[in-house]
């Protein structure tokens, strides 16, 4: 059993190598980040517009608009799909997310509906998404696990060699890796601050060499299966409870376990007063009030963190803080 560390959620750590080759990595074309990725693709594609969720990063803006492509917006559906009516023209494309690695069953119905040359899978929040076949789709390890860089891209288009990289500028990435793994938890949120800051660019360069040596030592089955057991937990006791909890289908592995709540807002301040760190996607979005699926998703969410870096033990302390903080 593990045992329960000082804080819990937040920024990465120096990952041990331990494992093999992750699949991916022989099949998908590297990037220094997703957004990269991303706008290597569409710039192949000449495509001339895209069409992407009000809920979603705003650095998929930035790849979309660095590409020469407009932004087209549109409000999610049930089961955080797109919906099926969108007026799709030719040379636009539709980007899918896979959200925090739950929804690619929304993504199989958007192929089913649009095409496979027409839905690009934003799949960052989804390591383990499974690829579809002829659907360009977009991952972003370091959601995963602690790396200086990267993303990649599955596609069977011919994509042009990204320019290789500065390896120095991915050393310096790692710094707050290397603080998390020393116990510097807070003295290190500055540097992941940083490291962030310096990959907004979405010119097409290279996955580092680092990342890709510290990706294929990482023991992805242990990822995966402590991820599952981790929101099992979170689940289970949740829902019984009468919590909102989205369901674990049996192909996902999740980035984290999202609970739907009214109050999310002090409940995210008072985890985070007792270092149990939880994200906010995304801050300063615009979403319409019309989008509710999107501002249930912004506003009225709680994102648990359940990764693999913990065990029943640190998912029973989350447990017993969330709902105190709800009594």
């Amino acid at each position: 059993m593990i045992a329960p560390i000082d804080a819990i959620g937040g920024y990465f750590a120096i990952e041990s190598t331990k494992g093999s080759i992750f699949p991916l990595l022989t099949r998908a074309a590297r990037y220094r980040s997703a957004r990269s990725a991303l706008s290597a693709l569409l710039r192949h594609g000449k495509s001339r517009r895209v069409w992407i969720p009000h809920f979603v990063c705003d650095v998929v803006v930035a790849a979309v608009e660095s590409a020469g492509a407009s932004v087209c917006r549109y409000a999610l559906a049930d089961q955080w799909g797109p919906p099926s009516d969108l007026p799709i023209e030719c040379g636009d494309r539709l980007l899918c997310v896979d959200f925090f690695g739950l929804s690619r069953a929304s993504c199989l119905r958007a192929v089913e509906q649009y095409g496979t040359e027409v839905v690009v899978i934003d799949a960052s929040q989804a390591l383990f998404h499974e690829g579809i076949a002829g659907v360009d789709t977009i991952y972003s390890p370091r959601k995963f696990i602690g790396l200086p860089d990267g993303g990649l891209v599955l596609t069977q288009r011919d994509l042009p060699q990204p320019v290789h990289g500065n390896e120095l500028d991915s050393i310096d990435r790692a710094q707050h890796l290397l603080m998390r793994s020393a116990g510097l938890v807070g003295e290190g949120y500055k540097q992941f601050i940083e490291a962030e800051r310096s990959l907004e660019r979405c010119d097409p360069i290279s996955m580092s060499t680092l990342t890709f040596e510290m990706l294929s030592g990482v023991d992805f089955v242990s990822v995966a299966q402590a991820r599952r057991a981790n929101y099992r937990q979170l689940m289970d006791v949740l829902v019984s409870r009468g919590y909102q909890v989205p369901a674990l289908p049996d192909d996902a592995v999740p980035l984290c376990c999202p609970v739907i709540d009214a109050s999310a807002e002090p409940i995210r301040a008072g985890l985070i007063a007792q270092k149990i760190f939880v994200p906010l996607y995304w801050p300063g979005l615009d979403i319409p009030l019309t989008d509710n699926v999107g501002m249930a998703l912004h506003s009225r969410t709680v994102y648990l963190p359940c990764d693999q870096r913990y065990g029943a033990m640190d998912m029973s302390r989350v447990l017993d803080t969330f709902l105190a903080l709800r009594s």
